[in-house]
């Protein structure tokens, strides 16, 4: 686990380091059957110093839309010996996501904001987990015709969008300070209506067919309210 991973109360599995400094001494102790990884993040370097050392490393593909988690999660079964559990399992998220789609195809679109940091201001773009999840929901990513997956943007670029709903990911003293911030811009509708809400990072910025399912519905919920969804 990194620095950047949910814990659990009481959980006391070892915590190797962040995306940034990975302790690789740490890993060799830990004797591990298997690491799993990312190519987010500048970890190639890395993955082949742990190959030297014939530790067994699988990397996650960038995990741009909902096709490249089930992918993945299915190579993830195939490791673990599981492939039929995962399979079943990707059946049933495949089912759910479909019929969240199918609910909200018809409804108006909503253009939406989603800020993953403040101070500069981060925010989701194009091909990126949040973005599908944002389009599956109803919604129009205000930031999607960026060339950056992760743009910096400008409040005069939000103020010019007008996005209807801004989503702040964190849960944190940081996310107060975000929401006070766009007090001073009320003639964007999301602040003026009251449409500013905060996401859990950990469950937005982490991809899962999980994740990607449970922040469909959050989002579905704050897109359209008056959805009624089993």
């Amino acid at each position: 686990m990194t620095n950047y991973c949910q814990i659990t109360p009481g959980d006391k599995k070892e915590i190797i380091g962040s995306y940034q400094s990975i302790d690789i001494e740490k890993i060799i102790l830990l004797k591990p059957d298997l690491i799993l990884t990312t190519k987010e993040g500048d970890l190639a370097q890395l993955v082949i110093k742990l190959r030297r050392l014939n530790i067994p490393v699988f990397v996650f593909s960038e995990s741009i839309n909902f096709d490249d988690l089930k992918k993945d999660f299915r190579h993830l079964g195939i490791l673990l010996g599981r492939q039929n559990r995962a399979e079943q399992l990707i059946k049933t998220a495949d089912r759910k996501v479909s019929d969240l789609r199918q609910q909200v195809s018809a409804l108006p679109k909503i253009k939406v904001l989603v800020e993953l940091n403040t101070a500069p201001l981060i925010v989701a773009g194009p091909n990126t987990f949040i973005d599908e999840i944002i389009t599956s929901a109803g919604g129009i990513n205000i930031a999607r015709d960026t060339l950056s997956r992760w743009p910096q943007y400008s409040v005069e670029q939000v103020v010019l969008k007008n996005p209807e709903v801004i989503m702040i990911t964190g849960m944190d003293q940081k996310t107060k300070k975000a929401l006070k911030a766009w007090e001073k811009f009320p003639q964007v509708n999301a602040v003026k209506n009251k449409k500013i809400h905060v996401i859990d990072s950990n469950q937005i910025c982490q991809p899962s067919i999980n994740n990607f399912l449970e922040s469909l519905k959050t989002i579905i919920k704050l897109l359209h309210p008056d959805l009624k969804n089993e």
